[in-house]
């Protein structure tokens, strides 16, 4: 007795494939030193994320997350740091439901920690503390924004409405170092 194997072809695969990870922008200033440097350090931390994406090629996508932190000490502002952390992805063969989950969800998760890292390095080379930034769930962010498009839309079935990235703020201060 024989046995077949049934297997998809490589063109029905359902497919998420990292091609590339790179910072696409970094700034990174200190218009207060060196005097902010003497001064006993109990910042006021403001931090920003933003995601977006765009599609750059035939089921190929860059993913960007976006950081930026501005901290004040005593009132003048100490730094102001941002760090853009990109990736290309490979996606092929999901839905539009699929992708519009990848795309808000399983892209940044991928790249969220080369972001926090990049960050970290640019203030410690800055003289500054690390900034230890909690891990994000941009799943769940994905679900809620969900939710409040069905409520505010009805049923979506026309994914071309939701914008191409969204925004995280405020940060809760007390998940930063």
């Amino acid at each position: 007795m024989t046995t077949k194997k049934i297997s998809k072809t490589k063109s029905d695969k359902k497919l998420i494939n990292l091609q590339r990870i790179y910072v696409r922008d970094i700034s990174f200033e200190v218009p207060n030193s060196p005097e902010i440097f003497a001064k006993k350090w109990e910042p006021k931390v403001d931090v920003h994320i933003n995601t977006k994406w765009r599609k750059i090629g035939d089921n190929i996508y860059e993913s960007r997350i976006r950081i930026e932190v501005t901290a004040k000490n005593d009132g003048k502002i100490a730094f102001i740091a941002e760090v853009e952390q990109a990736g290309s992805f490979l996606i092929q063969n999901l839905s539009k439901d699929e992708l519009t989950r990848a795309l808000i969800s399983s892209c940044p998760n991928t790249l969220f920690p080369y972001a926090r890292e990049s960050l970290d390095n640019l203030l410690v080379k800055g003289s500054f503390p690390p900034m230890h930034l909690a891990q994000i769930n941009f799943h769940g962010i994905y679900e809620e924004r969900l939710r409040h498009q069905k409520q505010s839309m009805g049923d979506l079935e026309d994914w071309d409405r939701i914008e191409d990235g969204i925004e995280i703020k405020p940060i809760d201060k007390r998940k930063i170092n």
